[in-house]
C-alpha cells in the first residue's frame, strides 16, 4: 500500500507567521508502507469516514489518509476512497483523483458510479465539457473499469444539462 501526501511535512508555523494567500497546490507522494494484515473493522472505517466528511479541505483529508496508512493493519475500503475522491473533486484536483482511482483499483476495489459522478461534477464546475464527454466515451473502461451503458450516458448528459442551466 502506498501513502498519499499533499506536501512535504513541515513544522507547524508560528501563529504570527501564518501563511496568507491562496492554498498551495495539492501533490501526491507515494510511500511504501509495511505489510498489511487486513482491513480495518467496519466500525473503524465508519469513524474514519465520519472524520473525513467533517474535514473542510482536501489537503487535510490527504494528511488524514497518510496518517492512517501508517497503521500496519489499515486497508482503506472503497467508501474511504470514494469520500476522498469526492473531496478532491470539490477542489478540482482531477490529477489526484485519477491517482486515487488507480490505487483503488490496484487494491481490488470496484469503482462505483458515484466516483464517475465526482469526476463529471468536477469537469462541469471547471466547464471542461469536452473532457467530460471524452471521459464517458473513451476512458470509462480503462480508467474506472466501467462499461458505458445507457444509464451512464443519460446520467452524464443530464448532469451537464442541469449544471449548464445554472
Amino acid at each position: 500500500m502506498h501513502r498519499v501526501c499533499s506536501a512535504p511535512r513541515a513544522e507547524p508555523p508560528c501563529p504570527c507567521h501564518v501563511r496568507v494567500g491562496p492554498p498551495l497546490p495539492l501533490r501526491v507522494r507515494w510511500r511504501r508502507a509495511e505489510a498489511r494484515h487486513g482491513p480495518l473493522r467496519a466500525a473503524d472505517q465508519e469513524q474514519l469516514l465520519t472524520a473525513l466528511r467533517e474535514q473542510p479541505d482536501p489537503d487535510t483529508v490527504l494528511r488524514m489518509l497518510n496518517a492512517v496508512l501508517a497503521w500496519n493493519d489499515f486497508a482503506p475500503g472503497p467508501e474511504v476512497y470514494e469520500e476522498i475522491i469526492r473531496k478532491l473533486g470539490a477542489a478540482g484536483a482531477l490529477d489526484l483523483m485519477k491517482v486515487l482511482v488507480a490505487e483503488m483499483r490496484r487494491e481490488g476495489h470496484q469503482v462505483k458510479l458515484g466516483v464517475v459522478h465526482s469526476f463529471l461534477d468536477c469537469y462541469a464546475r471547471q466547464q471542461l465539457f469536452d473532457d467530460a464527454v471524452d471521459l464517458v466515451l473513451n476512458q470509462l473502461d480503462p480508467l474506472f473499469g466501467i462499461q458505458a451503458d445507457t444509464v451512464v450516458c443519460t446520467t452524464t448528459f443530464s448532469m451537464f444539462l442541469w449544471r449548464g442551466a445554472r
